[in-house]
């Protein structure tokens, strides 16, 4: 067997190749290499698997590394002690280490070792006095930072690109060394800008704050929740004025590195300091200028898991205290009995809609699946009869009513439209591209219009039940009475067989009866509650919870209910499909006024003064 060649003299030769090839002996004019490391460093396919079977890239860009914020700085400035080549036990990088480069305001050679001691002062750092319990978890100087590129000139006054370099050559007036000035003036304008936009920032934190297993392991919930607020509608919009993580945790005046949890009283997120947070005295964002102190007081994210411990059973919390004490511990500290009465009640709420959602709705799905059987079934053992030309029409709405209608069923769709718009997935509409936010902000004006719009025409429709002729008239058949208990009955014996035949029903039934009635209701919570919203920050966040809440669930059951409900009564029942113009027109002919309202018609045929309001001949009824 012949034996393996000697592999030091193949090393050898591969270094002498690199050294004396064209691309080591030409420096590069983006940055001097001064120690030679790009010799193997410049290959893209330099890398390894490590013990854990990650691929870790050795392969450096000196292009991109000259025009990054660290591109000055020789190699072994922060990776100290790489004398061999290979090397061999290399350290991680010491952030507070002093670089070879010297701070223009002090004449030090410059260390970032000052922030580092306010970071171990943070909720993130390890204080070497207070060690804190699996600080494998805990992020380093990288897990945020990297070594970020300058970015183009553009963008810090404006647009124009040329605008940046004049006052860049204003400065290099002064400054005789324009490479040093081009410098501090590309660090000067990368600090002046947003660095990461606010999904990126909230995509960097629940990195880790939505780890579900790291947050138990210190006592803390994940922030999934953030999820569920309308701040993050917001963000996932792209809306410029959205709030982040740092928005509330580091507004004006704090600092990322030294994040105080909210326990702490110097933090903005304690108590007493959350007026100024919501209102963000001084920032650029327009939050909650007007935040009353009951406003301030309440949560931003939905209830978590601490909440939901102290909640449970004892059963739950006693398995819990076995398995993460810290943190059933620390929410017993930090959920009030306020806090917990909030959320009981926010439950009892959402549970009833729940269940009154299923009952209902599965009671219409039921009654008009059982009318459409039974519709059918009569169509095909009737005989339709042919109607003269000029049959006979009736009102069922007038004028005033097909406007008040029309502009209601207008208000009705875009409000639902508008308000799916906040529920749906984040890349529902990324084929808008840079328009999205636009086309959010526009959303919610448009939501506050037809809300508006929708308020007054049911102020006019009060009016017009109390002070129009007609209205007190559609008042009066509107009413409850026992009458509509035994026709709902009736009826329902009807669909299911036992009756042959419907029973009679006056001008309004008691399908209409519960439609209006409902409508009333409805129509109420969704303005009430819609106002809360619209005016949030001078009232008790519970309330806004519960509006909120209130102003979720019965947007979904009028919707179900308009769908299952009212579509099919006047539009997708057998002999009306697809569409029934009475909507337009406001009248119904002679033989669906028979079938449908026979008590209505025969008070007509008996009373001309209602023969004068309501029935129309053909001709007049074309006018």
């Amino acid at each position: 067997m012949a034996s393996c060649p000697p592999i030091r003299p193949l090393v050898l030769a591969m270094l002498l190749f690199f050294l004396c090839s064209p691309p080591c002996l030409a420096q590069s004019e983006a940055a001097p290499d001064e120690e030679n490391c790009l010799i193997c460093h410049r290959y893209p396919g330099l890398g390894r698997y490590d013990e854990e079977g990650n691929r870790r890239i050795y392969y450096i860009n000196d292009q991109l590394i000259a025009h990054s914020v660290h591109g000055k700085l020789r190699c072994k400035s922060c990776h100290v002690d790489l004398d061999k080549i290979p090397h061999e036990n290399v350290k991680k990088v010491d952030c507070a280490t002093p670089c070879h480069v010297k701070d223009p305001s002090s004449n030090q050679e410059f260390s970032h070792q000052d922030m580092i001691e306010k970071f171990q002062q943070s909720v993130h750092g390890q204080r070497p006095d207070a060690p804190k319990r699996y600080p494998e978890d805990l992020p380093t100087c990288t897990y945020c930072h990297g070594n970020r590129t300058y970015n183009p000139y553009a963008g810090i006054w404006g647009k124009s690109e040329a605008l940046s370099l004049e006052t860049l050559v204003r400065c290099q007036g002064c400054h005789k060394d324009k490479a040093w000035t081009q410098r501090l003036y590309a660090h000067f304008t990368h600090r002046m800008r947003r660095r990461r936009s606010q999904y990126e920032i909230i995509r960097l934190c629940t990195s880790c704050h939505e780890d579900e297993n790291k947050m138990v392991r210190h006592g803390l919930e994940a922030v999934s929740t953030f999820r569920d607020t309308f701040h993050w509608t917001l963000v996932k919009y792209g809306v410029q004025n959205a709030p982040d993580c740092l928005t509330c945790h580091v507004p004006v005046g704090y600092a990322t590195h030294v994040i105080r949890p909210r326990t702490d009283p110097v933090s903005p997120i304690a108590k007493t300091n959350r007026i100024k947070t919501c209102s963000n005295q001084g920032g650029i964002l327009a939050c909650h200028p007007g935040a009353t102190a009951r406003f301030a007081e309440g949560r931003v994210h939905a209830y978590g898991t601490k909440v939901q411990l102290l909640a449970a059973k004892e059963a739950v919390r006693s398995r819990v205290r076995k398995e993460n004490p810290l943190l059933l511990e620390r929410a017993g500290k930090e959920v009030s009995a306020r806090e917990l009465f909030h959320y009981r009640v926010l439950n009892l709420i959402r549970l009833a809609y729940k269940i009154l959602i299923a009952m209902v709705i599965g009671f219409m799905f039921f009654h008009q699946s059982l009318d459409f059987v039974r519709t059918k079934w009569k169509m095909r053992k009737a005989h339709k009869k042919l109607l003269e030309k000029n049959t006979r029409y009736f009102i069922r709405m007038n004028t005033n009513e097909k406007v008040q209608h029309f502009i209601f069923v207008v208000c009705f769709f875009m409000l639902a439209f508008t308000g799916l718009m906040v529920w749906l997935p984040e890349k529902t509409f990324d084929f808008l591209g840079g328009a999205k936010a636009s086309v959010f902000l526009v959303r919610s004006v448009v939501h506050r219009i037809f809300g508006t719009l929708m308020i007054l025409v049911c102020v006019y429709h009060v009016c017009y039940l109390f002070f129009k002729p007609a209205g007190r008239r559609w008042f009066v058949d509107m009413m409850p009475g026992p009458k509509d208990i035994g026709g709902f009955f009736s009826y329902m014996l009807y669909l299911i067989g036992i009756r042959s035949a419907p029973p009679e029903f006056d001008r309004f039934c008691y399908k209409h009866k519960m439609e209006y009635g409902a409508l009333i209701v409805g129509t109420t919570l969704m303005s009430v509650t819609g106002l809360l919203l619209w005016s949030e920050q001078l009232w008790d966040k519970f309330f806004i919870d519960i509006a909120t809440l209130v102003h979720s669930m019965e947007a979904i059951l009028a919707c179900l209910a308009v769908m299952i409900w009212h579509l099919y009564e006047v539009h997708l029942r057998p002999h009306k499909f697809p569409i029934d113009n009475m909507w337009l027109t406001g009248m119904i002919d002679e033989e669906e006024m028979r079938e449908e309202y026979p008590l209505h018609y025969k008070k007509i045929m008996n009373d001309p003064e209602l023969q004068a309001i309501y029935m129309r001949e053909g001709s007049e009824a074309n006018e």
